[in-house]
């Protein structure tokens, strides 16, 4: 799972203007946390409004007037969850194509947080994303479509859909809860 955050500059070269002592440089306030700097090197600029919180604001530090290359307009954060499902199927319809009610539960626990900025088409670290649930709960509902090819094997086709349960991250009282709507097709080994 991700998002982009738009409109904030990046610039890289910031290290050798940086003389604090501390764990971030640039706090940038998201709907899923706020997103910490751990790269040292990256300097971070809000032109439209008041989403990045620094010591170097506009009237301390310039990028333009120190030279930064410019590197992207844009922040994207990434979250890769495990995720344990706990799955129930109903039969509907037993025939050649078989109907089923496919509903349950997902337990997803955090693996990965990663804030970047592209750049020539590769990946520029920028730091993570405070104040994500490390443990989330999804449910999903779904209708399943089962073709039997055989007593063994069949083909599925499952539109589905997941909403989170509890919040994906919580930022001054606004509590994301993602969904998904989603289409999953495959072939089936009964054993």
């Amino acid at each position: 799972m991700g998002q982009e955050v738009g409109g904030i500059s990046s610039f890289s070269g910031f290290r050798q203007y940086d003389m604090t002592k501390g764990d971030h440089n640039f706090e940038v306030l998201t709907s899923s946390g706020s997103i910490l700097t751990s790269n040292s090197d990256i300097f971070l600029l809000d032109r439209a409004g008041d989403r990045v919180l620094t010591r170097y604001t506009r009237d301390v530090f310039d990028p333009a007037k120190a030279s930064l290359p410019y590197i992207n307009n844009s922040l994207r954060q990434s979250f890769s969850y495990l995720e344990m499902p706990v799955i129930l199927r109903y039969k509907l319809i037993d025939r050649s194509i078989d109907f089923n009610v496919i509903g349950g539960l997902s337990y997803n626990m955090l693996v990965n947080n990663n804030v970047y900025t592209m750049i020539d088409g590769g990946k520029y670290s920028v730091g993570e994303t405070a104040g994500l649930s490390h443990f989330m709960v999804s449910s999903s509902l779904g209708m399943g479509m089962e073709y039997n090819l055989s007593d063994k094997f069949s083909l599925n086709l499952e539109p589905t859909f997941r909403y989170y349960l509890n919040p994906f991250g919580e930022m001054g009282g606004m509590k994301g809860r993602p969904y998904s709507i989603g289409i999953f097709s495959g072939l089936s080994y009964k054993f």
